[in-house]
């Protein structure tokens, strides 16, 4: 089960957002806004017409839950521009050494 004071989960190359999570992330900026944007740069993963993707992680409990889904590679790729260079091939910007784990909030 995933803690209270998660912020995000790394899994398997993807950094997943709860709604409320993403929506703080977007620091005042409208959301559909910011999901469009990082679509456009191959960021944001969805697997149907809405933004936020059906994720299934068994060892949490989780099956089925809506989450913002970011690409690990894209979104950290080192790079000033974020995302994948002109003329780069997809497969190239995946980061298969992308950490795995929860993202924790300490509590004051």
């Amino acid at each position: 089960m995933v803690p209270n004071n998660c912020r995000g989960i790394l899994d398997q190359g993807r950094v997943l957002l709860t709604e409320s999570i993403f929506r703080e992330s977007c620091g005042g900026l409208d959301p559909r806004l910011v999901a469009g944007a990082l679509e456009g740069a191959g960021i944001l993963r969805r697997n149907d017409d809405q933004y936020k993707a059906k994720v299934s992680i068994a060892e949490l409990g989780i099956h089925k839950v809506r989450h913002y889904v970011l690409d690990y590679g894209r979104l950290f790729d080192g790079s000033e521009e974020g995302g994948l260079q002109e003329g780069e091939p997809a497969a190239e910007a995946d980061n298969e050494e992308a950490p795995t784990g929860l993202v924790m909030l300490d509590q004051d």
